[in-house]
């Protein structure tokens, strides 16, 4: 829920498009990508101890098993996986 909150906000906030979520579940993978309409590309980054914001890419490489981000002709897909673990 959290990683899907900071990407739904980096859409609304960074691409100033809508975002539109899709989620998956197969063979024990939940997947979950967020599409918007900017071309700009995620950063992966250290924030200060102070920093507002410019967590959410270092969130999500924290707490997903993986993630990635796929261009689009028109934008790009944010997508990250969690394995179930037993």
């Amino acid at each position: 829920m959290l990683i899907t909150s900071e990407l739904v906000g980096n859409a609304w906030l960074h691409a100033r498009s809508g975002p539109r979520v899709q989620i998956g579940y197969q063979q024990g993978v939940l997947r979950i990508q967020v599409s918007d309409d900017s071309n700009r590309q995620p950063v992966l980054r250290e924030s200060a101890a102070l920093d507002r914001n410019g967590r959410g890419v270092l969130l999500m490489d924290a707490l997903a098993h993986r993630w990635g981000v796929d261009q689009l002709p028109v934008g790009k897909t944010v997508w990250f996986e969690i394995a179930q673990t037993l």
